[in-house]
């Protein structure tokens, strides 16, 4: 959420600013197209023409943007639409790529450009991602940014228009008027108003306005009870006097027709001043310091705000910059030049007192040390321009660097002494496309070393044909259909993928010669086939010759739709909903559905299918949470399928104490009861706020009206675990309320004090000490070293901690003992987890009744499963590429949906190092780490356009747990608030074994289960028969339990072992017949 209130308000600001670099009342539309109309369009205002109005066409199942036709309405309302008179020419441009080919595209300059592109021939699809129009518009009349117009109207929205071209047709559209008056005042310290050099804007679903500060009131119409964000910044970003300005979100309604609110400006009155050099003492000139403080979110104080400067050094190293007195993360950089600069990068905290003139130095380390690497190709030629990176790990100072080959092969790079991951990748001088003859990824894939290292890099030469084609059910080709292939070797260390396009329904591509090859391939919109699976294999021969690839098709001949309703079955009309968007997807394989404002149509083929909606918040209607899964027979033509829509409430959360970036999450059924199937799971919609610096926020909630009993939640607290263990407070439970909709309740919530330690000793399993490779290529990957096995599982091994009221704390074992803080008085459970290479080491759960004061429990790791290798992916950007690793995982990428150009780099780091939570533990022993960096090595974390990503159902985990696929959470870890955020749109299907879902942004991902329906983890023995064996006990510091078998006993003899082997087995064959209920302890202060 604050990621994008942030990037809400840049957008503002570019786009305010773009925008008065011309008349800002004026309208400046493109022409589009230069023949006849084929649609009108007419803007009215209470009946009245308006003009001056940008009209936006878009296709609705095109995910690249609009096209650059916006035609702007006329003095009697109008806007035409135009065919283009010479398609063949005015629909392509041309560019030189890096390689000096000259390439075309598809220019987007009209509808019509669309619809003529798709299938041409004169596209060059190495270049276009060919996600073009079909006969699904929409149109959006808007007025133009920062006018004054703007201030009068907003927007409106035609949802559906199917247009044909060879005819004319004319629509009406009606813009809102607005006419509420919000007036913002902007103080500072003072209380006094500030009446110049500031920027307020405001951001609504109907429009975008800046305006100047220039009296003690700024004045905005508005919509009656639309959002409006309000935030305010400097004029002049370099000469900022007030570099942190509050921000609100509020609304006005019709009853109160003038609102007043008021901003806090901070003043930059501190200073911080200083001198960049480097480790060999040369001093740095144009470096650059940068200042941010911790976005606030939206806030109610006045007093939270975000601020940010930079400056950079002179020509004696100095810098000095301005800014509010707070705590900031500063972070100097050196000048970027081409293979990185020689030195690295450092960050630090600052704490700035009013008035202060600070003094922070940095001295960069010099990147001494080199990695050297040759490349050649596996006939053993050196290879000249291969570009090969460096990314370090293991230091404070983390850094990248690259280089390109020579002619003798060899490329050298200056890092830093410690770890390193390098890639390396090729382009030959064929074009990207069937003819190349030069594979561009690394038998190796990624390598490990510690610098200073020398390495090798080998290129496969591309010398066997394969001739790939899309076949029918009958083994036929399909030769009206286009699309493309990514192509990988089944066999790498590393992970990498070239491209084809199809045309025709087949293509040749030249691969590795006596090599198997995962052939994936995808078809461009409006066809009527899609892969029957996600991936198919296909052997390669001899070098030299050629063989034959085939990818089944299923034909997408059937329609699967439904209506929008309520819970009563009644058809909604969302058209006020704002954001709307439905998918449907057979495994990994995703269709974006047709959207109306009551309903949703999907063209499908044979198989099972999930439904997955999605809508935004702050609306009066939210989509349920569970997926919909629909079983599409041959015999089917239509199938309906409605989608339930609930009316929306609101819990006004207060933390006591107050405590800022708490996460309150509301879920309708209690932490013990998350593994229920009935019909009231249905209404479950996971969703939260974060608490402002006053402990206050609010969460938007489905529920039913106050006639039918409104709809119990639970709210629990989450906080970050860096704020857990600086403060030493966490959840005091979780606390009930009942909602109602359309209305808005109150919940206190409390938290308490970690009083109490457990010290969690580490022991390792005899059967589990085997070989284990280390040294393998991680993200963070466990040092080498020379210590016994037994040793390194001791050391290093992550526990995590949480009890059965929601506090939750981890720690990482020295000398094989991890200190845990806790609260006394409560059942705590732990478990620890370690990796060494590709192999996981898990404990079962312990359980622990804490004492005031020191705890003891034993927790001993067992060998569990293998984890895959880390996976590297190199590619341009502008194509699509899949990743996929051995157990099921997988990335699906668009074209251009991690950058607009260049290459990018995507790894996957699968891991078993994830927190355990109350209610909220990882249900498929481990999660994966996915990050992607672009060609200059930043790292990419929101996508441009969303992607697809699948993780494997463990289905032995889920039987140990007591859970189906029906109980599991498609979710992403969020370490600012300390927990698991649920994707609520996920498809979990049980019958493929995967669950997936569309992403906007990278992170670390798992499945999550409730942590209190908990079976044997890691273990292929008998719990209380492996207590017995090694005699392990747990004590509290009066006494109390913590061994891994959860049975309290500090002694056992053999007889009562065998009676506790004889009462699981009794309570096993019960717990299949009765539905399990457990009763967890309550907290006298819940709230209802």
């Amino acid at each position: 959420m604050r990621f994008f209130f942030i990037l809400s308000v840049l957008i503002i600001v570019i786009l305010c600013n773009l925008s008065s670099l011309a008349d800002a009342d004026t309208c400046y539309g493109s022409t589009g197209g230069d023949g006849n109309t084929y649609l009108e369009v007419t803007v009215t205002a209470g009946g009245n023409p308006v003009e001056d109005i940008y009209l936006y066409l878009q296709p609705k199942t095109y995910t690249g943007g609009d096209a650059y036709e916006t035609p702007c309405s006329n003095s009697s309302g109008k806007g035409y639409f135009k065919l283009e008179t010479n398609p063949s020419k005015n629909c392509f441009s041309s560019y030189t790529d890096y390689k000096g080919v000259t390439r075309s595209y598809c220019s987007p300059r009209s509808a019509h450009c669309y619809q003529y592109c798709y299938g041409s021939s004169l596209l060059d699809s190495w270049y276009s991602s060919k996600t073009l129009a079909t006969e699904n518009y929409f149109i959006e009349a808007r007025p133009p940014y920062g006018s004054s117009i703007a201030d009068r109207y907003g927007t409106c929205r035609i949802s559906d228009i199917n247009l044909d071209f060879n005819s004319s047709q004319s629509v009406s559209c009606e813009v809102t008027e607005k006419s509420e008056l919000l007036r913002v005042k902007v103080l500072d310290d003072n209380d006094k108003p500030i009446t110049s050099s500031l920027n307020i804007y405001l951001g609504s679903t109907s429009s975008y306005l800046t305006k100047e500060v220039v009296a003690s009131t700024t004045d905005f119409y508005v919509i009656p009870d639309e959002r409006l964000t309000i935030s305010a910044g400097c004029k002049d970003s370099q000469n900022c006097k007030y570099r942190c300005v509050s921000n609100k979100v509020t609304s006005v309604s019709a009853a109160e027709g003038t609102k007043t609110i008021t901003l806090k400006a901070k003043e930059s009155n501190a200073t911080i001043t200083g001198q960049i050099t480097g480790s060999d003492g040369s001093v740095l000139q144009e470096a650059y310091v940068s200042m941010y403080t911790e976005w606030s979110g939206e806030t109610s104080d006045n007093e939270s705000c975000y601020a940010y400067g930079y400056a950079q050094t002179d020509s004696n190293g100095s810098y000095s910059l301005s800014m509010p007195a707070g705590t900031y993360n500063v972070s100097a950089n050196p000048k970027w030049v081409d293979g990185g600069s020689p030195y690295a990068g450092k960050n630090l905290s600052a704490t700035l007192a009013s008035s202060e003139t600070a003094t922070k130095n940095f001295v960069l380390v010099k990147k001494d040390k080199s990695i050297t690497a040759t490349v050649k190709d596996d006939k053993g030629n050196l290879l000249q321009n291969a570009y090969v990176s460096a990314y370090s790990y293991d230091k404070e100072d983390t850094f990248s660097a690259w280089s390109q080959s020579n002619a003798q092969g060899v490329a050298q790079i200056a890092v830093l002494d410690g770890k390193h991951n390098v890639f390396a990748s090729y382009w030959s001088a064929e074009t990207n496309d069937s003819s190349r003859t030069m594979g561009h990824c690394p038998t190796e894939g990624a390598q490990a070393v510690t610098a200073p290292a020398d390495i090798s890099f080998t290129f496969p030469v591309l010398d066997h044909t394969m001739n790939i084609m899309f076949v029918d059910e009958s083994n036929n080709l399909i030769n009206d259909i286009s699309g493309g292939v990514s192509i990988r070797p089944a066999e790498t260390k590393g992970w990498c993928s070239d491209w084809a396009s199809i045309e025709n329904g087949n293509t040749r591509k030249l691969v590795g010669a006596n090599a198997t090859w995962h052939v994936q391939g995808w078809v461009y919109g409006g066809t009527s086939y899609v892969p029957k699976e996600l991936s198919v294999e296909c052997t390669a021969g001899a070098s030299g010759s050629s063989s034959t690839c085939k990818i089944p098709m299923v034909a997408m001949n059937k329609t699967l739709k439904g209506n929008f309703v309520d819970g009563d079955g009644n058809i909604l009309d969302l058209s006020d909903q704002g954001y709307l968007y439905v998918s449907v997807n057979r495994g990994p394989i995703w269709q974006t559905a047709t959207v109306t404002d009551t309903g949703y149509s999907a063209a499908v083929s044979t198989g099972l299918w999930s439904v997955n909606p999605w809508s935004g918040w702050n609306n009066e209607y939210v989509s349920r949470a569970v997926t919909t899964l629909i079983s599409i027979k041959e015999s089917d033509t239509v199938v309906q399928q409605d989608l339930m829509y609930l009316a929306t409430g609101k819990i006004e959360v207060t933390l006591e104490p107050a405590q800022k970036w708490a996460w309150m999450e509301a879920t309708v059924f209690r932490a013990d009861e998350f593994g229920k199937k009935d019909e009231e799971r249905r209404y479950y919609y996971n969703n939260g706020c974060s608490t402002n610096s006053e402990g206050k926020c609010t969460i938007t909630v489905a529920s039913k009206r106050r006639e039918k009993g409104g709809l119990k939640y639970y709210v629990n607290l989450h906080r970050p675990m860096d704020a857990i263990l600086e403060d030493g407070r966490v959840s005091n439970g979780e606390f009930e309320v009942l909602t109602y909709a359309g209305e808005t309740v109150t919940a206190n919530v409390t938290t308490r004090t970690l009083d109490a330690d457990i010290n969690v000793n580490i022991l390792v399993a005899a059967d589990a000490v085997t070989n284990v490779s280390k040294g393998v290529a991680r993200i963070n990957p466990i040092k080498n070293s020379s210590a016994t096995t037994e040793e390194d599982l001791k050391n290093d091994a992550f526990v995590s901690c949480f009890s059965d009221l929601g506090g939750a704390t981890e720690a990482t074992s020295s000398d094989g003992v991890a200190m845990i803080k806790a609260t006394s008085g409560d059942i705590w459970h732990c478990f620890a987890v370690n990796e060494l290479g590709q192999k996981i080491y898990i404990s079962e759960e312990g359980e622990i009744t804490v004492n005031a004061g020191t705890n003891e429990m034993n927790l001993k790791l067992n060998y569990v499963t293998d984890i895959s290798e880390n996976y590297s992916a190199t590619w341009d950007a502008s194509v699509a590429n899949t990743i996929k690793l051995a157990n099921g995982y997988t990335e699906i990428y668009p074209a251009l949906s991690l950058a607009e150009s260049g290459m990018v780099t995507c790894s996957v780091q699968e891991t078993a190092r994830l927190p355990y939570l109350a209610a909220k533990r990882p249900a498929a022993i481990t999660g994966f780490d996915s990050v992607c960096n672009d060609e200059n090595g930043n790292e990419i974390k929101t996508m441009r356009s969303n992607f697809t990503l699948c993780m494997p159902l463990n289905t032995n985990q889920l039987e140990k747990l007591d859970l189906t696929a029906d109980d599991i959470q498609f979710t992403y870890y969020d370490p600012s608030s300390g927990t698991y955020v649920t994707v609520n749109d996920a498809a979990i299907d049980s019958t493929t074994g995967i669950a997936c879902a569309q992403l906007d942004h990278k992170t670390e991902f798992a499945l999550i289960g409730n942590g209190n329906l908990t079976g044997v983890d890691g273990d292929s023995e008998d719990a209380a028969g492996e207590a017995e064996r090694t005699g392990e006990t747990g004590s509290g510091a009066l006494g109390g339990s913590g061994c891994g078998c959860r049975v309290g006993a500090t002694s056992q003899t053999p007889q009562t072992a065998y009676f506790f082997v004889f009462a699981i087995a009794v309570l096993i064959l019960m717990r299949r017949q009765w539905k399990r209920v457990t009763v967890r302890p309550r907290n006298k202060d819940d709230h209802h």
